[in-house]
């Protein structure tokens, strides 16, 4: 048995899926994935940036080949390199270069129960007319009868479900596919398949009758026309005759074969239809979605009952708050849709919009369809109540549903795809400069291992931000690097803050790390934020305190101060602060000095169990509501929960006395620095001698370069 036959037996790959996985270039995969990691090498050879001993460079038998020289291995294709390289396990790896691979006769996922289902055999339409035109009107009779039917409760939702797959297709054609093959993906024609996608259709199969258009130019005589316009008469006063060719629609009827019932090569990316509903792209799906919402969205506590509202008069949607990312999302889509569609006066006559019910159907559907498109989960929806609803409606008016329903659902999925489009290329420009996560937001789990970046022990990048960028003390950098409470990764030379189940031992394991990119992206200014997944909140990062003033052994130095800020940044910024104005009897280590990650009171009250000597916290909180209410909730807290044995002090940032906004402690740091260069520059200038240093050593704590004023960080 060969290789690829023995991993189809433990990984379930095919061997043509991974024949095709092995047959992916690695520098094209490079290209495609990795494009900042490589480094010009020689004539079409290159080399990472994160693998100094690995080295891309052309096959003599085509293509290219690596070498990793320190391991000493030499292989060709993109799959061993995920493999050896990057650790990916090998299925995924396989799946990871064949995103679009589809096995010959490959069964079909039902979205909702992620089962296996066989194909559905098409029902063709049995047309008993000769001519075309006759043919025609044959199929719009059945499409006619067919709308009827449709109304029934499963036969309802599997037409929202071709829908969601064919939202581009007119009513009629939707409608046509769906009676004959529900389950149909992607349909195209005999000679399409075969020559646009080098795929055959599978003998004996049926195929599936939709109406096409059959423009056809015709000749006939009109009235002769001026270049005005006007009418052109004879010698008798009569307007002219001349004979025109136009184009005038008709319609024929054409064979479309689904993608199941081909074989052949597999089928390129097809774009978002792919995209199911889970923890990792939810806010992803819900921005794209609230984008497209014509009116504000909110959450809040509705008493109702009411998952969710849209609200006539004050236009704006509000969903309930507390409830789970699936159905917050679905809610939304539904009030979306209310809101695109039935925003119409209240007041007005009822003729002139439709009844209640209807609105609700038709948002159901809407929602219904939109959910389906992109995954989420929809076996909870139930339309038992639609043979009812549609019993004692006109032909005419079910079809302005429909066409209401299908109209509003391609257009906010054509919508959501580019607004899911716009967000997958401001992440990939993100990848460039290193934000490497998925988004800026926390992945925190509870009982998931802490997902640590390999650490580089050189830290160039992550000195050069905290010291230029926002104006740390370098000794104080030095000082957390020493102690391990700041790192910097090793491929995208982001800062990482640490907190350690045993604050302040750099011995003890991580629990918690905060990433912080070092260079702006350039689209959206912003640098690259977010904790790493696993991490836990009830450890925070610690600027070690000098150790003679933490030893228990001697408790006549000890500190009991603590001074608490959100972020790993504000701590830095207080530190350097007090450094430039401490005094021999009050120097900035003497003190303890954690950030909480947020507004979160779980660090600080594991870090004051654990040094129970502590009895003063001061809180170095934001200058902003967030900041503010939750100095207010953690001093309520610590009182309630140890009475008598805190005095808590509340100590925000001051306002800036030139009104510049100040909502933390490196404002003020920044300000700070940028009004001494002014100065100094100024002095420097008048003296005669511009750009040289003051006669005065610049103040303690100020990185002593000659570096350009900057403005207060973007975050």
């Amino acid at each position: 048995m060969n290789q690829s036959n023995e991993r189809k037996e433990w990984t379930g790959v095919s061997k043509d899926r991974i024949e095709e996985a092995r047959a992916v270039d690695i520098l094209d995969y490079l290209k495609r994935n990795e494009p900042h990691n490589l480094d010009e090498h020689g004539a079409d050879a290159y080399k990472l940036k994160d693998h100094d001993s690995l080295k891309i460079y052309p096959s003599s038998g085509g293509g290219h080949a690596w070498t990793w020289y320190s391991r000493g291995i030499s292989y060709k294709n993109a799959l061993d390199f995920l493999e050896k390289v990057r650790g990916v396990e090998f299925k995924e790896a396989v799946k990871q270069l064949t995103p679009n691979f589809q096995e010959k006769g490959q069964p079909q996922f039902n979205n909702n129960q992620n089962e296996v289902t066989d194909p559905i055999p098409v029902k063709p339409i049995e047309l008993a007319s000769g001519s075309n035109a006759e043919r025609v009107k044959e199929i719009t009779a059945k499409l006619e009868d067919g709308i009827k039917n449709i109304f029934e409760s499963d036969h309802y939702k599997t037409y929202l479900k071709t829908l969601s797959k064919f939202h581009n297709y007119s009513l009629g054609n939707t409608l046509l596919i769906s009676m004959q093959k529900p389950d149909a993906s992607y349909v195209a024609g005999f000679n399409a398949w075969k020559n646009d996608f080098k795929r055959v259709v599978k003998k004996g199969e049926k195929g599936i009758k939709i109406i096409a258009p059959a423009p056809q130019k015709v000749k006939e005589e009109v009235g002769k026309l001026d270049k005005d316009g006007k009418p052109v008469l004879d010698k008798d006063g009569k307007q002219e005759k001349e004979v025109k060719t136009t184009t005038v629609q008709r319609y024929t009827i054409a064979t479309v074969f689904d993608v199941s019932q081909t074989d052949g090569e597999p089928l390129p990316k097809l774009g978002k239809s792919e995209l199911v509903a889970n923890v990792e792209n939810y806010k992803d799906i819900f921005s794209a979605v609230e984008k497209s919402s014509p009116v504000p969205v909110g959450f809040e506590e509705i008493s109702t009952g009411a998952k969710g509202y849209y609200h006539y008069s004050e236009k704006r949607i509000a969903i309930n708050d507390g409830m789970s990312q699936l159905q917050s999302l679905k809610t939304l889509i539904h009030e979306v849709a209310h809101a695109r569609v039935h925003d119409i006066d209240k007041n007005a006559p009822e003729d002139n919009r439709p009844d209640r019910r209807t609105r609700e159907v038709e948002a159901e559907s809407i929602a219904y369809t939109v959910c389906s498109r992109y995954g989420l989960d929809t076996s909870d929806y139930s339309f038992g109540y639609i043979a009812n609803w549609s019993g004692d409606k006109q032909l005419e008016v079910l079809k302005s549903s429909l066409g209401v329903i299908r109209g509003e659902a391609n257009a906010i999925i054509v919508e959501v795809d580019k607004h899911l489009g716009d967000i997958s290329k401001e992440r990939e420009q993100s990848a460039i400069l290193g934000e490497n996560q998925p988004s800026e937001q926390s992945t925190t789990e509870p009982n998931k291992p802490i997902q640590l970046p390999k650490f580089d022990w050189k830290t160039p990048d992550a000195e050069r931000y905290l010291s230029e960028n926002r104006a740390i003390d370098p000794e104080i950098i030095k000082h957390c690097i020493a102690t391990g409470a700041i790192f910097q990764s090793e491929q995208y030379k982001n800062i990482v803050f640490v907190g350690r189940e045993v604050a302040g031992d750099r011995d003890s394991p991580i629990k918690y790390a905060s990433l912080k990119g070092t260079t702006p992206n350039p689209t959206t200014g912003k640098v690259f934020q977010q904790e790493a997944a696993g991490s836990k909140k009830d450890y925070p990062f610690v600027i070690p305190i000098s150790p003679q003033y933490n030893d228990v052994s001697k408790p006549n130095n000890l500190s009991r101060q603590v001074n608490v800020s959100e972020s790993a940044i504000d701590a830095l910024s207080k530190a350097t602060l007090d450094r430039q104005h401490e005094t021999k009897g009050h120097l900035w280590n003497t003190v303890h000095r954690i950030s909480l990650g947020g507004t979160s009171s779980k660090g600080l009250i594991t870090y004051l169990e654990q040094n129970p000597h502590i009895n003063r916290v001061v809180l170095n909180l934001d200058n902003d509501k967030a900041g503010m209410d939750a100095a207010t909730k953690i001093t309520e807290q610590l009182h309630t929960q140890y009475p008598n044995r805190f005095t808590v002090v509340n100590n925000p940032p001051s306002p800036d006395l030139k009104g510049r906004p100040t909502k933390d402690f490196n404002d003020t740091l920044v300000y700070q620095r940028n009004d001494r260069r002014e100065a100094r520059d100024k002095a420097a200038k008048k003296a005669g001698a511009k750009g040289a240093d003051a006669p005065n050593s610049p103040n303690k704590g100020e990185p002593k370069m000659d570096i350009p004023e900057i403005p207060v960080p973007t975050r």
